[in-house]
């Protein structure tokens, strides 16, 4: 468990959790890194990222990729200069629940590539689109619920 941290100012991502690794990421700001503020990637990645403030990242601010399993809830997702959140792939499943997402340069949420995604109680104010389902790749077998 990484917890109450201050992760900022990196030359590549934050926080990178990969290769079938299992965690928890909870009361942390995780800003101005060159790359992605956190990533969950790769088959059999099980994370949980809650009650963190992501943002001012130049790419997004999380990214769920490559079969991994993730749950962010009570995040605050701001002002990244990608999307606030990426998920895509087949395989890839992830839970998006009680967030606030708001101000990323590019779209809010992007759910791409067959990913399993359900949002939940999340809310947000987008520059573009708020919610992105299936556009780049098509929505066969995309499962998405927003509630």
């Amino acid at each position: 468990m990484l917890k109450s941290s201050h992760i900022h100012d990196n030359t590549m991502m934050g926080i990178d959790i990969l290769h079938k690794a299992s965690a928890t990421v909870e009361d942390c700001n995780i800003h101005s890194n060159t790359g992605f503020g956190v990533a969950f990637q790769g088959e059999g990645t099980t994370a949980a990222l809650k009650s963190s403030h992501i943002h001012d990242n130049k790419m997004q601010g999380v990214l769920i990729v490559s079969k991994a399993s993730a749950t962010v809830e009570h995040c605050d997702i701001h002002s990244n200069t990608g999307s606030g959140v990426v998920v895509s792939g087949v395989g890839t499943t992830a839970v998006l629940k009680s967030n606030h997402i708001h101000e990323n340069k590019e779209l809010g949420v992007v759910i791409v590539d067959n990913a399993n995604v359900t949002v939940e109680y999340s809310e947000g104010t987008y520059t573009e689109i708020g919610l992105l389902v299936g556009l780049l790749v098509g929505i066969a077998g995309l499962l998405v619920r927003v509630f």
